[in-house]
């Protein structure tokens, strides 16, 4: 199994309501394997790639690289959120470097909202607004993903069958009342 021990990450969860934030989950990820290919995507000026290329790697998901140059494709711009309306976590839900895909069939895609940056890591953020058609939900799965062709522009709403995993976790239960706000902050570092 490949290993990106260059790349760590964690996801720190909060839930908000009308007494402050309660920390409900501090824990590290798994920084899927074809990050790597993502963030060299990125380096490829337009002068150099044909029209549409790709970085290739056999039995995981083409990186497409443009002769538009490093885009919003590649970039990490959604949360993804796995959950359920059961009392667990669903049985033989996990994360490994090598996901691709999301062990939850329910699932909510949310636009990164900010990202705060230090000399070694990037923090992505992002957050539910808990009302009636939601306070049901109880998340346990969480997945950055990168923004994908033909969403370039970052829309509210994306078409999701090109988007890439750049890393994943499940964590306990995290649900909360209409009225709350949960919110995420996903941390992506490289050593100094």
């Amino acid at each position: 199994m490949a290993n990106n021990t260059i790349f760590k990450g964690r996801v720190l969860i909060t839930v908000s309501d009308k007494k402050g934030s309660l920390i409900k989950s501090y824990a590290p990820n798994a920084v899927i394997v074809d990050a790597s290919r993502i963030l060299l995507a990125q380096l490829i000026p337009s002068s150099l790639s044909t029209p549409i290329n790709v970085i290739p790697k056999s039995g995981r998901p083409d990186v497409v690289v443009s002769d538009s140059g490093p885009s919003s494709a590649n970039s990490i711009a959604y949360l993804r959120l796995g959950y359920t309306t059961e009392d667990s976590v669903p049985e033989g839900a996990s994360s490994s470097s090598t996901d691709i895909s999301m062990h939850s069939s329910d699932i909510t895609t949310v636009k990164l909202s900010e990202v705060s940056v230090s000399s070694n890591s990037l923090t992505f953020s992002a957050s539910i607004v808990v009302d009636s058609s939601n306070a049901s939900r109880k998340y346990y799965e969480a997945a950055l993903y990168t923004a994908g062709s033909g969403n370039e522009s970052i829309p509210d709403s994306p078409n999701t069958s090109t988007m890439l995993m750049f890393a994943h976790q499940v964590h306990s239960l995290v649900s909360a009342p209409s009225g709350s706000t949960i919110t995420y902050y996903w941390t992506i570092a490289i050593p100094e």
